[in-house]
């Protein structure tokens, strides 16, 4: 399963239940208001359960969810690691070899994830 787009629904289903707006959860998550509002609608006919994405979209992440939030953690405790530090780390820590680029997409979504 695809957990930083589930995490996301659940983030701006949280807002909306802490009495902000569709509009305002859309605006501070970054969707759109429609999408936002398809999220609210489904949850409250299917319950959390329903948000869940039934298609996670493209090929699986090398990484699991529990080392992307173990790679953030360590970044996070390094300052100023550069995407080659973090290259390295992967590929040391967790045998894992991804190009730069991919490493920089890995970096970009636990940042969705965990905001």
């Amino acid at each position: 399963m695809a957990y930083h787009r589930y995490y996301q629904r659940l983030i701006a289903i949280r807002i909306i239940s802490e009495g902000h707006s569709i509009a305002e959860a859309a605006r501070i998550i970054g969707k759109s208001y429609q999408t936002v509002h398809r999220w609210a609608k489904t949850c409250e006919t299917e319950g959390l359960e329903g948000l869940k994405p039934s298609f996670g979209g493209g090929r699986p992440s090398k990484l699991t969810y529990d080392q992307l939030i173990e790679l953030d953690k360590i970044i996070e405790k390094t300052p100023n690691m550069s995407m080659k530090d973090v290259h390295h780390l992967v590929n040391k820590k967790f045998n894992v070899d991804y190009s730069l680029k991919q490493i920089g997409k890995n970096c970009e979504k636990i940042r969705i994830q965990l905001q």
